[in-house]
């Protein structure tokens, strides 16, 4: 999600910094070569060990780079003559809207399906950029600037479709590093041959500011392109969902920076075009979110958010794990009930008081944020149990083990199954599930076993924890009826406030 908003955020200043440009009389085409150099340096600086070792690995990407530097240059060019002459927000919007023309040489290419999403998706993006460029006054002046924007239009289309095809059959062995690095430097190259002719025929001179002016642009620049690759990467979903999500994102900061900051003129006209523009994109983005669909993502949805929305009016319920092994899973009947009267009276909350036992394996497992698990002995997860349980967590679940003396050696050994390339870590004092309503200095210890000290461990999906194990502690036993254990007040309400947190901190991450 960092690389989604970091691709967000620097597409975005580019189009801030061309307006900049007009104001502070800079020369477009040298700043724009500058800025290509310094997006070289930026790649090799911070990622120069890649270069050493991957270089020569294969060849077939220089046409591809070729390609992409020719692009680049050219489309930049002219999104910094539309930034000044039509505003920052009509010039994101004919560059954005370009998914449309990717939309239509993805159909071509790879034979994809022609729905009725796609089609209207392609339509409101035309429209979106139409009213957003075609003012009223109808001089050569206006005229030649709707080409302006209808170039930028299909060329920046043409630009994320070679792009995304070289990200899916190109550099498999490549770092994006490398390939965005070699792109900004052959660009600045082509550039300056450019340049060197303005020097010797036309007597034109390289300005100062005109170098910093790229060195400003260029950083923003180069993680643009690096960033939209490392997103396709790590992002489970289509590239063309990411696209769509960019796009939007990046026409409607464009917007708010050129409407609010730079108070160009916003015209009822303009704001139809952009609302048109991002149901463009939405309607396009659902189109491949649809026809990308597996039954995995069917199962998520059906399980746990349909019901969700469903019941939404109804009280929430949390439950209690049951599983097979030999284990008593059903150890401190009285516990998570007596935690949910105390969530319910300190947080506010409104959760059933009559939590349900639910298998692992089972499809209602979905129907609860939140699992609890508990007991003394033996732990077995069938393949398909840890398949289930791993795709609860990794939709939005929470799973709470509480080790009652004698679960370690046996959970450990399963879990393994649900993230087999995960190991346990040890959260610190510092973690936020320890400052939730209640400020802890930690974990707590409620019972005295092996004389070790109470410890935390998580498991995470994404970065979000999604799993919390808590070993040599009985927190469990600490939420039981006093009459159980005979624990003492105070441990009583160490136990129930660290409970409270895990249910606070799982409910709101």
């Amino acid at each position: 999600m960092i690389a989604l908003a970091g691709t967000i955020i620097s597409s975005t200043l580019i189009f801030v910094i061309f307006r900049l440009f007009e104001k502070y009389k800079v020369d477009t085409f040298q700043a724009i070569v500058f800025n290509y150099f310094t997006a070289f340096i930026c790649g090799f600086l911070l990622y120069s060990n890649e270069f050493s070792s991957k270089i020569w690995i294969q060849l077939d990407w220089i046409p591809y780079t070729f390609l992409v530097s020719l692009l680049f240059i050219s489309l930049f060019f002219l999104m910094g003559q539309s930034s000044q002459k039509n505003g920052v927000a009509i010039t994101s919007v004919a560059v954005k809207m370009s998914l449309a023309v990717s939309m239509v040489g993805m159909i071509l290419i790879y034979n994809e399906a022609l729905t009725l999403l796609k089609i209207t998706g392609i339509l409101l993006a035309l429209a979106g950029v139409l009213l957003v460029s075609i003012s009223k006054n109808t001089s050569s002046n206006s005229n030649s600037s709707w080409k302006m924007l209808l170039v930028l239009f299909i060329g920046s289309g043409i630009l994320d479709l070679t792009l995304n095809y070289t990200q899916q059959h190109v550099l498999n062995e490549l770092t994006p590093a490398l390939f965005s690095s070699f792109g900004f430097g052959i660009a600045g190259i082509i550039g300056s041959f450019v340049i060197i002719y303005q020097m010797v025929f036309k007597s034109v001179q390289i300005k100062l500011k005109n170098i910093i002016a790229g060195i400003i642009l260029g950083i923003p620049n180069y993680f643009s392109i690096f960033l939209l690759l490392k997103t396709y990467e790590f992002i489970d979903l289509t590239n063309s969902s990411i696209l769509a999500i960019v796009n939007v994102s990046v026409v409607v900061f464009s917007a708010i920076f050129g409407f609010v900051i730079f108070r160009e003129l916003f015209t009822t006209q303009k704001a139809i075009g952009l609302i048109a523009s991002i149901l463009a994109i939405l309607s396009l983005y659902f189109a491949f979110l649809l026809l990308n669909l597996n039954m995995k993502t069917v199962l998520i949805f059906c399980l746990l958010v349909l019901p969700a929305l469903l019941n939404a009016q109804q009280n929430l319920s949390l439950a209690v794990l049951k599983y097979n092994g030999g284990g008593d899973y059903y150890a401190n009947p009285t516990a998570l009930p007596n935690l949910i009267k105390y969530c319910n009276k300190s947080l506010g909350t409104k959760i059933n008081e009559e939590p349900p036992y639910v298998e692992v394996g089972s499809k209602d497992l979905f129907l609860y944020p939140f699992i609890h698990m508990t007991g003394h002995g033996n732990v077995v997860f069938s393949k398909f149990e840890a398949e289930n349980l791993r795709m609860y967590l990794e939709a939005g679940g929470f799973l709470h083990i509480d080790d009652n003396y004698g679960m370690d050696q046996f959970i450990r050994v399963e879990l393994k199954k649900i993230f087999p390339n995960q190991e346990l870590i040890e959260l610190p004092s510092s973690h936020p599930i320890f400052n939730q309503k209640f400020k802890l200095p930690g974990l707590p210890k409620i019972h005295e076993h092996d004389g070790k000290r109470a410890q935390a461990f998580g498991l995470f999906s994404n970065g979000r924890l999604v799993c919390l194990y808590t070993y040599e502690t009985d927190l469990s036993d600490g939420w039981e009826d006093q009459s159980v254990h005979n624990d003492p007040n105070d441990k009583r309400q160490e136990a129930l406030q660290m409970g409270a947190n895990i249910i606070s901190y799982a409910f709101n991450n």
